[in-house]
């Protein structure tokens, strides 16, 4: 994989290197259709000089391509022999010492850096930053590589969900017992009204006491359905 650090311009349909002097600005292109865009044809390159307000530049930056590995954040570097051994160099930076710790380098050391697998990085993006007076119309971060959930991670969760976590079938089937659905409210209302009203009408105090005590016990039901 390759990985960009530097100057860089998506000129017309082209993402090509950039390349600033005296006399102004160049771009680096490797692609062959570059010529249609203008560039001339080098010693296995091409070219073309541009200006700031050149209409088919669409956007002008500089790239840092960064890394995250065991949780600390890295500068990818990789020449031609660490790619064709499929590694990248991670160089540290200055100011998290808690990465210098975890990989023992002293403190300040500006050439600590770690040689790595590509496959072990966790996560790999690119950071664009606008190159003064040029367009910038590019996302400011570009992921190449996204963190993937651990394996153990992952199966926790599922267990969480299957087993910790009630789904909605599972709330249903919990809400189906008598005193726990709005059935049993309906029916508690309905004995409770029954009682009263045949307690009232034969002078049959307990009948009332029995719909009292099931009219509270709706009541009861009702507010902890509501609470919930």
């Amino acid at each position: 994989m390759d990985y960009r650090s530097g100057y860089y311009c998506d000129y017309d349909t082209i993402s090509c290197q950039m390349l600033g002097s005296d006399k102004g600005f160049y771009l680096i292109a490797y692609d062959k259709s570059a010529v249609r865009s203008g560039f001339e044809s080098r010693d296995g390159f091409f070219e073309k000089k541009i200006t700031r307000r050149d209409p088919s530049v669409n956007s002008a930056y500089i790239v840092r391509t960064k890394a995250m590995y065991k949780g600390f954040t890295f500068t990818i570097f990789q020449n031609e022999k660490l790619r064709a051994n499929h590694k990248v160099r991670l160089n540290l930076n200055n100011l998290d010492f808690d990465a210098y710790d975890h990989f023992g380098f002293p403190y300040r050391n500006d050439d600590a850096s770690i040689e790595v697998k590509e496959e072990e990085l966790e996560e790999i993006w690119e950071e664009r930053e606008r190159l003064a007076q040029f367009r910038f119309k590019v996302d400011k971060i570009k992921h190449i590589k996204k963190r993937s959930t651990p394996p153990v991670f992952e199966k926790e969760c599922k267990h969480l969900i299957h087993e910790g976590v009630p789904d909605e079938k599972t709330k249903k089937n919990s809400d189906d017992g008598f005193f726990g659905t709005w059935k049993s409210a309906l029916v508690l209302a309905v004995l409770a009204g029954y009682n009263i009203i045949r307690g009232i009408a034969n002078e049959n105090y307990y009948n009332v006491i029995i719909g009292i005590v099931l009219l509270i016990g709706w009541l009861i039901f009702a507010l902890a359905r509501k609470n919930k």
